[in-house]
């Protein structure tokens, strides 16, 4: 019965803005999430302008960093367990491209950061 109780607690008690300890909750989740994809980021980044310069270009694919410019292939997948990807487009713009969120690719809520 207490549980219960809790539970309802849990879903009916809201902030200034409007919000219940569940969506608090999962906001601080997301926000953490996103703040270790900005991190992974700039340690590829790193690891990528090392390469480049050692070999005068950005590498076909991120698995060609392990283990000489990163340690681990799981320092290569954003914070949702998808391998990120090395993207060029016409113009050789290059970027990082993580499936976000959901895992899956060409959606909303892909996340695409330029190097």
């Amino acid at each position: 019965m207490i549980v219960v109780v809790i539970i309802g607690v849990i879903h009916t008690v809201r902030n200034n803005q409007g919000e219940t300890i569940l969506d608090q909750k999962r906001n601080v989740v997301g926000e953490t999430l996103d703040m270790l994809l900005q991190t992974k980021i700039v340690r590829i980044r790193e690891a990528l302008n090392t390469y480049f310069m050692d070999h005068g270009a950005f590498p076909e694919y991120m698995d060609l960093l392990v283990p000489d410019y990163i340690r681990t292939q799981q320092e290569i997948s954003d914070p949702w367990n998808m391998p990120l990807k090395l993207e060029q487009d016409e113009s050789m713009s290059t970027a990082i491209h993580s499936a976000g969120p959901d895992g899956q690719w060409e959606t909303s809520d892909d996340i695409w950061r330029k190097i």
